[in-house]
């Protein structure tokens, strides 16, 4: 399962979720990468390069895609599903 998020016309990530806990959180440079992080981390956190690899138990599928499309109304972007082989 991968999502990509926009702000406008940038991308501003994209996040694959391999159940039944693995996430992966690629970031461009952007005013949400920090919130981001924070947001798929569960805390705090912060990565020097562009990914970072979680592991999420407490999410299922459903309640995954659930929280990518929740960023709709927290922060105004767009979120599109993409077939999770895509290239990048």
């Amino acid at each position: 399962m991968r999502f990509e998020i926009f702000d406008g016309p940038s991308t501003v990530a994209i996040v694959d979720f391999d159940p039944p806990a693995g996430l992966r959180l690629r970031l461009r440079q952007s005013e949400h990468r920090a919130f981001l992080i924070e947001y798929f981390a569960g805390e705090p956190a912060d990565i020097a390069g562009d990914t970072l690899e979680l592991v999420r138990d407490d999410w299922s599928p459903v309640e995954f895609e659930q929280a990518v499309m929740e960023l709709r109304r927290l922060r105004a972007l767009q979120v599109v599903s993409r077939p999770a082989a895509s290239e990048d």
